[in-house]
């Protein structure tokens, strides 16, 4: 397979890492629609179908290395030292 469908098999399979260790089924999806499959939440997601959010804080960045296997790299982490930068010239 080329580079970009071996990239989003390997991001398939690392979301359902993330899901096996750290997904929890949506409480309100159960309680409020019982016969349909709940949502599995990962912490601090917000469930689209009722807005339920896990409490649960995010997972931190060298677990999610460890589950997935991914270097972590967040944009809003850059964007905010970039910021800082220009604000001190």
């Amino acid at each position: 397979m080329g580079d970009m469908g071996d990239l989003y098999r390997d991001w398939g399979a690392g979301k359902k890492a993330m899901r096996d260790k750290h997904g929890v089924d949506c409480p309100q999806c159960r309680a409020k629609q019982p016969k349909r499959t709940p949502t599995i939440l990962l912490p601090g997601q917000r469930c689209k179908v009722d807005g339920c959010r896990d409490p649960r804080p995010r997972v931190s960045d060298e677990e999610f290395e460890a589950v997935t296997g991914w270097s972590v790299t967040r944009s809003t982490k850059r964007r905010a030292d970039r910021g800082r930068r220009n604000s001190a010239d």
